[in-house]
């Protein structure tokens, strides 16, 4: 992640702290942090000093060895100027210029075979010289030994040294060729020729050859421009430093500027990234000798010693991790107990326990756990016992507001059963008359009769039927399959026909969904409804029973659980010609939302209605405006509670003077084939 500006450090910090961490975590990485990340960074700070005082040392000493080199080298062309002006002094030389000039050709001959044999001499002697030749002013060579430089390369170093003067001595490199040349003096002084003499190369190799620093690196010769005069390797004579890759000039073109006359100035170190170079000027040719090292072969110790610093360190990490890890180990160990014990507890297991291992303040603060999930668990079996003592309770409330209801239309049923009965006793009496008089019998009257015993009892029997599914106790879970309600409503109805014969009663059952319900519950909200629309009517009064396909709207599902029991003006208020809508609420969010299909179940009444100021109390238990005796007062709340239960809602629409509207709506599940409208 690239970060360009403070904003998104800040960004960064805070993601990291977000991040989350175990406590076992945190402290390894406070103990890497705290203790080892100094002792790593003190490390790194110690291998690198020493890497700089190590190289610093090696520095010195090298500008040391190369300062011996360079005087073991200076001695020895020092030893060659002396043998060249001694060897320029010898009479024979002027003697073998006089009797060539004379044209004396055997004593010529003679003076050069002696010359010979004392130049060869010389040479095998010393082991400092590749040739010596004496050479007349044209260049020609007139007496020498060892081999004869090309013709070239003579024309050129007589070019050269044509300013030298005798008792000088001048210093040339032709290619390979390390020359030294002086001038030879006639008896009058004037210059009669050059003394040459070529330096054994494989001398000053073999004076160079050991030259290293502690074993490594290699001692070479080179001129002011940086070519070398003398390497280890063959394919580097002649080449400059920079056509090899990894070196540069070196400083041998500063150290080349500097003057003969300016000892101090003539040592120069170069330290580049992979080389160390001591170099010295040579104090009688413009040459410099040097000593070159690798860095890496100058550290390899430290370097070393660097690598077991760090194997040592990866070893302190990895028991630092070890130790670490147990201690947070056994620290934490006792908090992730009761980590887990909080997360099973918050899953409901109330029996989980936390062992306390230890003797600290977790042990306390798991002993507390422990205590509080003990009583959270008696609390949780009380609750449980409470909720059981509860529905027992509200199935005893039920079953008693059934058997109010039965009581209250005890009457009405009982009417209805006396109906038949009378038909029943009416037809035996008159089959009894028949079956006793002396006449023929008329069995088509008794046909007729019996006819009538038979429906009379079907329809008691129907009726008592009905009567005892109502007063059946219900069971206390919900028990919710697909039915169509209208054939359980046309049932429930048979229960009230006597009072409902009394009034206008109109029933249109033109619903095709099927819903999914408890049958029990829902002829018991029937009963409910139909009972109260009866209460609330005179004996000329209207109740009208419907059921119809619709739709949820909004108002169905806004605010789930909250819904506002009522919608009325304030108490006191002029209420005529208003109806006043009112919502039961639920208890949780419906599953239904608009639009989605639904089955309505609505009883209409045209009684009084109901007075805004009990509008908002009518689903409360025990409230009636009946005369003491005459309700429980549970019925509604009875019906709401199981109508939510059912996934349903109620509307009540009322109206002071005109009367109310209790409708009930559930979900559809699918849709039955279509149904003739009933009334």
């Amino acid at each position: 992640m690239r970060v360009h500006s403070r904003e998104g450090v800040r960004e960064l910090a805070a993601r990291l702290l977000r991040v989350k961490l175990s406590i076992r975590t945190r402290l390894l990485a406070f103990i890497i942090l705290a203790i080892l990340g100094p002792i790593l960074a003190s490390g790194w700070f110690a291998y690198e000093r020493t890497t700089a005082l190590v190289l610093e040392s090696a520095s010195r000493d090298m500008l040391d060895i190369v300062q011996a080199v360079s005087g073991d080298l200076d001695g020895l062309l020092g030893q060659a100027e002396n043998d060249l002006l001694t060897l320029a002094m010898l009479p024979q030389l002027r003697d073998l210029q006089d009797t060539r000039r004379y044209g004396l050709k055997e004593e010529a001959a003679v003076l050069s075979g002696q010359l010979g044999e004392l130049l060869a001499g010389f040479i095998a002697r010393t082991g400092r010289y590749r040739s010596l030749a004496f050479l007349e002013p044209a260049g020609q060579r007139v007496v020498g030994a060892g081999p004869e430089l090309p013709a070239a390369e003579m024309a050129e170093l007589m070019a050269r040294s044509t300013k030298t003067a005798a008792g000088q001595v001048a210093l040339h490199q032709l290619g390979a060729a390390l020359l030294m040349v002086t001038a030879v003096s006639g008896k009058s002084d004037a210059p009669i020729g050059q003394l040459v003499c070529e330096l054994n190369r494989p001398g000053v190799a073999r004076m160079l050859s050991h030259v290293n620093y502690a074993g490594v690196g290699y001692a070479f010769l080179a001129d002011r421009q940086g070519s070398f005069l003398y390497h280890p390797l063959a394919e580097a004579m002649g080449r400059r430093t920079s056509d090899f890759p990894g070196q540069r000039d070196w400083g041998f073109t500063q150290l080349g500027q500097v003057p003969l006359a300016d000892p101090p100035r003539s040592t120069e170190l170069y330290r580049g990234d992979r080389w160390v170079v001591a170099l010295r000027r040579l104090s009688r040719a413009p040459w410099g000798v040097g000593l070159a090292v690798q860095k890496d072969e100058l550290i390899a110790k430290e370097r070393a010693v660097g690598r077991q610093m760090l194997l040592a360190l990866a070893f302190v990490l990895m028991l630092a991790i070890a130790v670490v890890s147990a201690i947070s180990r056994r620290l934490t160990e006792p908090i992730s107990r009761l980590v887990e014990g909080t997360h099973a507890l918050a899953r409901g297991d109330l029996s989980v326990r936390v062992e306390a291992t230890s003797g600290d303040e977790l042990a306390d603060l798991s002993e507390t756990f422990n205590l509080m999930a003990g009583n959270l668990q008696e609390k949780e079996a009380s609750i449980q016992q409470f909720i059981r003592d509860l529905r027992s309770t509200q199935g005893q409330l039920l079953q008693a507001e059934k058997l109010s209801a039965v009581g209250q239309l005890s009457a009405g049923i009982a009417h209805e059963i006396n109906n038949p009965l009378g038909g029943i006793i009416l037809s035996a009496r008159i089959v009894e008359r028949a079956s006793g008089s002396a006449g023929v019998l008329d069995f088509e009257l008794l046909r007729k009769h019996c006819g009538l015993i038979g429906a009379n009892v079907s329809r008691a029997q129907e009726i008592i039927r009905a009567l005892l599914d109502y007063s059946r106790k219900s069971a206390e879970e919900l028990k919710l399959v697909p039915i169509d309600p209208n054939p359980l409503i046309e049932k429930t109805v048979l229960l009230l026909q006597h009072e409902l014969k009394k009034r206008q009663f109109h029933s249109r059952l033109d619903s095709r969904g099927i819903i999914r319900t408890d049958a029990t519950r829902l002829q018991q909200i029937v009963v409910n409804l139909l009972v109260n629309a009866v209460a609330a009517t005179g004996s000329s009064g209207c109740v009208t029973l419907e059921t119809a396909d619709e739709y949820f709207t909004e108002s169905d599902v806004r605010q789930p659980g909250v819904v506002p029991r009522r919608v009325s003006d304030p108490p006191g208020a002029d209420n005529s010609g208003r109806r006043l809508p009112v919502r039961a609420p639920t208890l949780a969010p419906p599953s239904f939302a608009a639009g989605d299909p639904a089955l309505r179940i609505s009883v209409t009444d045209d009684g009084t209605g109901i007075h805004p100021d009990d509008l908002s109390r009518i689903f409360d238990p025990f409230f009636t405006t009946k005369p003491p005796g005459e309700g429980t007062g549970l019925g509604l709340s009875i019906v709401l509670g199981m109508v939510t239960a059912m996934d349903g809602c109620i509307h009540v629409d009322t109206e002071l003077g005109r009367g109310t509207t209790m409708a009930i709506k559930f979900p559809v599940s699918h849709t039955g084939p279509p149904r003739e409208s009933s009334e």
